[in-house]
């Protein structure tokens, strides 16, 4: 997986110089300072060259081609640990002078493991080299908080290798030059037995990925490094160093993907490496000057004071229904690792209309959601208390969303805006179907990368707004506006748990029955949400109702964006080409693949529609009951979730339709609603047959072939599929919930989910095989 996001993600080599530009230049940088950065390192620098040169010498005469991998992998790593230890002394020393504010310092790291960040199926790190963020002791236990800077550093493995005439063919050929076993480039030189290149000159036009085997497990490694520090920091880019014997490329990572320079030959070009830690390591004046910050940190975030610790936890107190304390009890300190957010409040203006009102938004305990992805939206959501409600005897608990909307996707804001005015305009419709209950609002948005318009100033703050877009594709020319990602954060409530975390299965079907009911609304206000999934059917555990949340790959109907067109003409007209093609948008497959409807998941290349998110549900629901309840409850088999989830097969779905599948007890509300619901699912994937016109029109007439009419009956066409709709769907369900058999269910049948394994999976398969024949 990590490889092929990498390949996905790759953005190409771009120049020194234009890597080096997009790192602001530092305040005290000038060519004298440069200069005597050069100074300080070049004792080292000699050495290193020295060292280099012995090792060249040494491979020459020894080793000039290994017998064997084991031979080749041994005098690589020797030599790895070798230049490991001279690029170390290296970096110290031309960064000697920085100041304590912005000083880092460097070791050799390639024997302590770090622990992977928030994802336990990622395995340790251990990088060659690291430096630590300013203000770190040099005999601190690292962990990705403390590290500011890596550099993988390989003897003689490229990740990113020169072009040659090879590859022109393959590109017209759809052949790959690097699976060949040596490849000779325009010059006739060879390729190393990695299928890499040695490297000429530094035209980035002249330069690809590498696509051998151990080159890409390199830049994986890297991607691994990069994805970790930015996690643990929570910044907006990130610089490392991969450094291959006498070359090095500067490699930069954001969400949208990764670029990296030709080669750096570090020891002829003495000023690049010097200028790159220089600006890596002190941003420009300004907030970004704060001790322990670097460049690529976010500095809309800030940490708390203990007299803001101490004020954020009074509040807490304050809160209603013992919620600190219970809080506590799960997350642990909720101050502990406290920072201040810069968000937005939507306000009132003088002249009726909504301002937006710069507020600071303190968090608390552990984040309630958090992306683990290198690339991409990178969602986090937190709990969060504004400032200016630190002192009210009952504060607002917010859920702020923070996260990275790609530039063809429209704001979220805008959604929350048309179904809050429908709701508004249609508040007698919307309390009659049913009880009161939660709904999701949006109560302010921000794109960081946008300066703030139609503001009501609480409180000054400034900030980079161009480091809060991505600039990775931006060289891409057209394709850019689309792959372009801007920082937004919005705060939402209510603070929501998972439907799954409730043991009472009547409550799990109200909960999905009330996210549907959601869905209804939005659809109607002409907006469809298109990504249901066990994360955005959301409860309330104040009111214990369920509602539907998250936008991010909503769409508009026709008369959605005539209701957005009215409702805000401002934003109508700011970035047009969201506000078109929305047939084509439509027909885009989107959402969670478990709960993708079966006629997008087989891609039939058909608009999303209202129906396909009904289908969502029932997946959602046959989800959650097959995952959380035990066989002897469903009535499956121990591996049903497995086989009808885990691979997201459509095939597997259409079976379980096909033989109109239901779950739960015998004679149960659940088994019957499940069933009606399953056969409607049915209907609505029903596949049409052929007609003869369309097989062959020629035996379509009703003549036979001695020209006299056919005695046999017409055929009857087949029916066509029968889409659902929201307000059927709607009655039936309501309609089980309230039949009596509910209180007779087991309540305590509810189990913790733990993944199968593929040969635990085969051995219940034998398992019950053998059973069956000895039957």
């Amino acid at each position: 997986m990590w490889m092929e996001e990498c390949k996905a993600h790759w953005r190409g080599v771009i120049s020194t110089d234009a890597m080096l530009d997009s790192m602001p230049k530092a305040t005290t940088e000038d060519d004298a300072c440069i200069a005597k950065i050069v100074e300080l390192g070049q004792s080292a620098l000699d050495r290193a060259r020295q060292s280099r040169d012995e090792l060249d010498a040494i491979n020459a005469a020894i080793h000039p081609r290994p017998r064997k991998n084991g031979d080749k992998r041994k005098a690589r790593k020797r030599n790895e640990q070798s230049l490991v230890k001279t690029m170390t002394t290296y970096f110290a020393d031309i960064t000697q002078n920085f100041d304590d504010a912005h000083k880092p310092y460097f070791r050799d790291s390639h024997a302590e493991l770090i622990p992977c960040v928030d994802d336990p199926e990622e395995h340790d790190l251990a990088p060659e080299l690291c430096g630590t963020r300013p203000g770190i002791a040099a005999d601190h236990r690292l962990t990705w908080r403390e590290i500011g800077f890596v550099a993988e550093i390989k003897d003689n493995l490229h990740i990113i290798v020169k072009r040659t005439g090879l590859d022109k063919r393959a590109r017209d050929q759809q052949t790959d030059p690097d699976d060949k076993d040596c490849n000779e480039d325009e010059d006739g030189s060879k390729d190393d037995e990695d299928g890499d290149v040695d490297h000429g000159d530094t035209d980035p036009a002249e330069y690809r990925l590498t696509q051998g085997k151990e080159g890409s497990e390199a830049y994986v490694q890297l991607a691994k490094s990069a994805r970790n520090m930015l996690l643990a920091s929570g910044g907006l880019y990130v610089y490392l160093l991969f450094i291959v014997g006498r070359a090095a490329h500067i490699v930069r990572y954001d969400r949208s993907g990764w670029t990296a320079t030709p080669p750096i030959y570090w020891s002829e070009e003495k000023t690049i490496l010097p200028r790159f830690l220089l600006r890596l390591y002190n941003p420009p004046e300004g907030p970004q000057n704060s001790p322990g910050r670097m460049l690529g940190d976010d500095f809309t975030i800030s940490p708390l004071t203990e007299k803001e610790k101490m004020a954020l936890q009074a509040a807490l107190d304050r809160k209603e229904n013992s919620y600190a304390s219970d809080l506590a009890q799960v997350d642990g300190d909720l101050t502990e690792r406290s920072v201040s957010m810069i968000a937005v409040q939507f306000v009132d203006g003088s002249d009726g209309g909504r301002q937006h009102q710069l507020v600071h938004c303190f968090t608390f305990g552990q984040p309630l959601w958090v992306s683990h992805g290198l690339f991409g939206r990178a969602t986090k959501v937190i709990r969060v208390v504004l400032e200016c409600d630190l002192n009210s005897d009952n504060p607002t608990i917010y859920a702020l969303k923070d996260s990275w909307r790609e530039g063809c996707r429209r704001p979220e804001v805008d959604y929350y805006d048309v179904v809050d005015d429908y709701r508004r305009k249609n508040a007698e419709f919307v309390s009659g179907l049913g009880p009161s209950k939660s709904v999701a609002k949006c109560h302010g948005s921000i794109d960081l990368s946008l300066t703030l318009a139609n503001s009501a100033p609480r409180t000054s703050a400034k900030w980079d707004c161009g480091s809060h877009r991505t600039t990775s594709v931006s060289h891409l020319g057209e394709r850019a506006r689309d792959l372009i990602r801007y920082h937004t954060r919005s705060l939402l409530t209510p603070i929501g748990v998972r439907a799954e975390r409730f043991k009472c299965v009547r409550d799990v079907v109200s909960i999905v029955f009330e996210g549907l009911m959601d869905a209804w609304i939005a659809d109607l206000a002409g907006v469809r949400h298109r990504d249901i999934s066990d994360g955005n059917v959301m409860v309330d555990k104040v009111l214990r109702s369920g509602f539907l949340l998250d936008y991010d790959y909503a769409e508009f109907s026709p008369e959605g964006l005539a209701a957005f067109a009215e409702l805000s003409k401002d934003r109508a007209r700011q970035d047009d080409h969201l506000y078109q093609n929305i047939d084509k948008s439509l027909k885009e497959i989107t959402g969670t693949p478990p709960f993708l409807a079966l006629e997008l998941a087989f891609d039939t290349g058909v608009a999303h529609g209202a129906h396909h998110d009904i289908e969502s549900f029932y997946w959602l629901l046959i989800w959650i009951i097959l995952r959380h309840t035990p066989p002897e409850f469903h009535g499956h088999s121990p591996y049903k979730f497995a086989e009808l989830f885990g691979f997201h097969s459509p095939d597997k779905k259409n079976t379980w339709i096909t033989q109109n599948e239901c779950i739960g007890p015998p004679n149960s509300p659940l088994r019957s609603l499940t069933l009606q619901w399953v056969l409607e699912v049915k209907e609505q994937n029903r596949v049409v047959a052929p007609t003869l016109e369309q097989l062959s029109p020629s035996l379509a007439d009703d003549t036979d072939s001695s020209g006299e009419e056919s005695d046999s009956a017409p055929v009857e066409p087949a029916k066509p599929p029968k889409k659902m709709a929201f307000r059927s769907v709607h009655k039936f369900i309501k309609k089980r919930l309230a039949v009596k058999g509910w209180d007779t269910m087991p309540h305590d049948c509810w189990v913790e989910y733990i993944p199968p394994s593929s040969h635990r999976t085969t051995a219940i398969r034998q398992h019950d095989a053998r059973a069956l024949k000895a039957l």
